[in-house]
């Protein structure tokens, strides 16, 4: 996904060695989680190629590029085979509100299993347990509003994390 003058344009490149029939479904939301524009297009990707999706005018799809982004799922037999969430603006352009995050942290087994749910775009979040080495299976990333994300944290020595979780979003650095 990229910006081409005054569009967006979607290609998908697939390194299958055999062809791929599915659909792309595009939702242009709000940063509360509000869809705005949905659409299906049914797609063949030929193998080892590259695929032209769409091209269209950014104002056919958003009139607020600093209040919209785009969300694309590419699928096959109701499987999720890849996806992307593409602003429209540079970051410092995004007119983001502080979210509230709700996290939980679980033990399971020698990992912590921390569920994160936000009321609004949290964008380029960031996750830390100050003190604690380790490592997050995510980490700097989108947090959509209403979808609850799952990341795995290890930590190096197995302990438990004793301290609050740290949770850091564009919003924080300004």
């Amino acid at each position: 996904v990229y910006a081409e003058g005054e569009n967006t344009s979607i290609k998908i490149v697939s390194d299958k060695l055999e062809e791929i029939n599915g659909q792309v479904e595009l939702a242009v939301c709000d940063f509360n989680g509000v869809v705005l524009q949905k659409r299906t297009i049914p797609v063949t990707l030929k193998a080892n190629a590259v695929t032209n999706i769409m091209k269209e005018e950014i104002n056919k799809l958003t009139k607020n590029i600093n209040g919209n982004y785009l969300t694309i799922k590419l699928k096959s037999k109701n499987e999720i085979i890849a996806k992307k969430n593409y602003f429209f603006t540079q970051p410092k352009n995004l007119e983001l509100t502080k979210p509230i995050i709700i996290s939980k942290v679980e033990k399971q087994n020698s990992d912590w299993i921390v569920t994160l749910k936000s009321n609004v775009l949290a964008k380029d979040l960031y996750l830390n347990f100050p003190g604690i080495e380790g490592f997050f299976s995510d980490n700097y990333f989108d947090l959509l509003p209403g979808a609850e994300r799952r990341i795995i944290f290890t930590p190096k020595d197995k302990s438990m994390p004793t301290k609050q979780l740290e949770m850091i979003s564009l919003i924080d650095s300004y």
